[in-house]
C-alpha cells in the first residue's frame, strides 16, 4: 500500500469509522470544516454503500444536543464528528449534559499535528483537555497524525472504547491530528477503497476485549447483606439514569425486591418506575411535607441519583435511621447530603 499521507489520511479515517461501525454505531453527526475532511470524505462513503445514517449539522453546540437526544431515544452510542479549534469548544455544553445525564456520545474531533503546537498555528489549541473533565475516555491518535497511526493501534482504540461502553455509559472523545494534505483526488480514494475492500471487507476482525462479569444477578444478594429485612423500610428512586435496553431488567429487579421486602416507593417523575409496581405511592411530596413520617421507617433504599424536590431533600436529612445508596454503572459520589452508605451492584 502506498505510504502518501493523502492516501494512509483516508485510508485510516475509513478504517477507523468502519470500525466503530462493527461495534453497533450507525448514526453519525457531521460538522463542517476543514482539518475533519478525512473524516468526512469516510463518513460519506459509509452513507453511500448504506451502513450508517449521516445528518450534518452546522453548528457543533446544536450537534451535541442532537446526539445526546439520538442516543437517549435509541440507547445507542452517537458519533459526533468536528474540526479542530473553537468547533472542539462548542462540544463542552453537550459534553456535561451527557456526562450527568449518563448518556453514551462519541466525540471525534480533527487537530493539527504536534508540530504545529504551541507555535501560534490558525485553529491549533490544546483541545485534548477541552472535554477531559467531563469525558469517560479523552483518547487520541498518534499525535503526529492519523497517517502514522497504525493498524493495530487503531483496533486497540476501538476496543478500548468498546469495553469501556460496556462498563458504563457517558461521552468520550478521541482526537485525531491530521497532517496535511486532507483532501484525496477521485482516483486514489478509488485505488484506496479496493485495497480497504480487498483487506477488510468481509473479514472477520476480533476485538481482544476482556469479558466484563455481569453481576447483575448478585445485586440483590449484596444489597440484602446491608439491609434488614426484619424491620420497615421505603424505597426512594431517583432518575434514571441507565440505557433504555436495561429499563426492563431494572424494574424486573425493583418488583422483586419490593415484593421481598413490602416497602413502599416514592419514585421520581422521570425514574423509570413502571405505574403498575405494588407498591408505589402517589403524590409522595405532599405526604411527605404534610405528615411527619420519618418516624415510620427504620432505614432507607435510595435508587440513582436524588431527586429535585426540595421537599425530599429536607426529609432526608431529617431521617435519622440509615440509609443505604445503590449506584449503578456510576462511580461518582451521588449524595450531596452524605448521610448514605453506597452499594454498588455494577
Amino acid at each position: 500500500m502506498t505510504s502518501s499521507v493523502e492516501f494512509q489520511n483516508f485510508f485510516r479515517s475509513f478504517q477507523l469509522l468502519n470500525l466503530f461501525v462493527d461495534i453497533g454505531i450507525s448514526h453519525f453527526i457531521l460538522c463542517p470544516g476543514s482539518r475533519s475532511a478525512p473524516l468526512a470524505i469516510a463518513a460519506g462513503e459509509l452513507f453511500r454503500r448504506g451502513k450508517i445514517t449521516l445528518i450534518s449539522s452546522l453548528d457543533e453546540r446544536s450537534a451535541g444536543f442532537h446526539a445526546l437526544g439520538i442516543s437517549t431515544a435509541s440507547a445507542n452510542n452517537v458519533i459526533v464528528i468536528t474540526t479542530s479549534g473553537t468547533a472542539v469548544a462548542n462540544l463542552l455544553p453537550s459534553a456535561v449534559e451527557a456526562d450527568r445525564s449518563c448518556i453514551n456520545v462519541l466525540y471525534i474531533t480533527a487537530d493539527r499535528p504536534l508540530r504545529l503546537k504551541d507555535c501560534g498555528a490558525n485553529q491549533t489549541v490544546n483541545q485534548e483537555e477541552f472535554l477531559s473533565s467531563v469525558c469517560k475516555l479523552s483518547l487520541s491518535t498518534n499525535l503526529n497524525g492519523l497517517h502514522q497511526t497504525s493498524d493495530s493501534e487503531i483496533k486497540n482504540l476501538i476496543s478500548l472504547i468498546f469495553k469501556e461502553n460496556l462498563l458504563k455509559p457517558g461521552p468520550i472523545h478521541l482526537n485525531v491530528p491530521f497532517e496535511k494534505p486532507l483532501l484525496i483526488s477521485k482516483n486514489n480514494k478509488k485505488e484506496v477503497l479496493e485495497i480497504f475492500d480487498k483487506e477488510y471487507v468481509n473479514k472477520n476482525i476480533s476485538f481482544y476485549i476482556n469479558k466484563i462479569k455481569n453481576e447483575s444477578c448478585n445485586a440483590l444478594d449484596k444489597i440484602i447483606k446491608q439491609i434488614n429485612l426484619a424491620r420497615s423500610g421505603l424505597i426512594i428512586v431517583g432518575p434514571y439514569r441507565g440505557s433504555t435496553n436495561d429499563i426492563l431488567e431494572f424494574n424486573k429487579s425493583l418488583e422483586i425486591f419490593q415484593k421481598l421486602t413490602g416497602w413502599p416507593v416514592f419514585a421520581d417523575p422521570v425514574s423509570g418506575v413502571n405505574s403498575s409496581l405494588r407498591g408505589l405511592v402517589d403524590h409522595w411530596e405532599i405526604i411527605i411535607s404534610k405528615n411527619k413520617i420519618s418516624a415510620s421507617f427504620d432505614q432507607l433504599l435510595r435508587i440513582g441519583p436524588m431527586s429535585s424536590s426540595n421537599v425530599l431533600e429536607e426529609f432526608l436529612l431529617s431521617f435519622n435511621g440509615p440509609q443505604f445508596l445503590i449506584k449503578e454503572k456510576d462511580s461518582r459520589d451521588l449524595d450531596p447530603i452524605k448521610k448514605a452508605k453506597s452499594i454498588n451492584s455494577v
